[in-house]
């Protein structure tokens, strides 16, 4: 098992990405803490791990205030002493073109894509900091990097991430925080892609003809699995990433060369 004897903080881990994350990493040894707005589905992703011989951890937190933030630093770290890898997976879509979205749309992008990740963060880093390890793994997205129509808010926000993955790297890389961020492709098995392809659906009249146009844009003319995404996010938890350290790495199958 790669992660046995580690503990995970994971955000949004109530379904979709988070949830697959979660069951990964207890299946490689660690025990887990859980954090998301619903928790209904968040007590049923830890009884399933619980289930299987996993120790975890769920707590109803909405990422967007910094009180629950801290709340749930401190029941992890109560519970478990110390955390070896966060997770920043928390995050969601709002569309709307930059003359569409108004500022309350706008800040609530900015809210839970970006700014959540800055109070988790800071919550949980004074704690890895004392322990002398401690890796931080940023869930952002390829619109980041390639900019998608009606994207904006959540693009500039996912832009963040990259630049906040790379100030941690670079400000405490000395002290034994190894940081990473993974700019996701479409994933169309979470809530998020399925909403992104029912949005296209709309626009080129079916979901057939929406994956005719973007599938051929894939050099390998498909995009990425829930399972894909989570192999790499495990790899980044384990001892054998440190030389990635740092690093904003694309996983969408090339869709986006650069």
């Amino acid at each position: 098992m790669q992660l046995d004897g580690k503990t995970a903080a994971i955000t949004g881990a109530s379904r979709g990405m988070g949830a697959a994350f979660a069951r990964r990493f207890a299946r490689e040894g660690a025990s887990v803490s859980l954090a998301a707005r619903d928790i209904a589905t968040l007590n049923a992703v830890a009884a399933e791990i619980e289930s299987a011989g996993g120790v975890v951890l769920a707590t109803q937190t909405d990422v967007t205030i910094p009180e629950q933030v801290a709340e749930y630093a401190a029941r992890t770290l109560d519970r478990f002493g110390a955390v070896d890898i966060l997770v920043n997976n928390a995050g969601g879509l709002l569309f709307g073109t930059l003359l569409e979205q108004d500022d309350e749309e706008w800040d609530a992008m900015l809210d839970v894509n970006l700014n959540s990740a800055r109070w988790v963060t800071r919550a949980f880093l004074p704690a890895m900091l004392e322990h002398g390890a401690g890796k931080v793994i940023f869930i952002s997205s390829n619109a980041a990097k390639r900019g998608f129509p009606g994207h904006v808010g959540y693009a500039v926000a996912k832009a963040g991430l990259m630049a906040l993955n790379r100030s941690i790297a670079v400000e405490y890389g000395k002290q034994g925080i190894e940081s990473f961020c993974v700019n996701v492709g479409l994933v169309a098995e979470t809530d998020m892609g399925e909403a992104t392809v029912a949005a296209g659906a709309d626009a080129f009249g079916g979901r057939e003809k929406y994956w005719e146009f973007v599938n051929p844009l894939s050099p390998t003319g498909y995009h990425p699995s829930v399972t894909e995404i989570e192999d790499v996010v495990t790899f980044l938890a384990t001892e054998g990433s440190t030389v990635l350290h740092g690093t904003s790495i694309t996983a969408d199958h090339g869709f986006t060369p650069y």
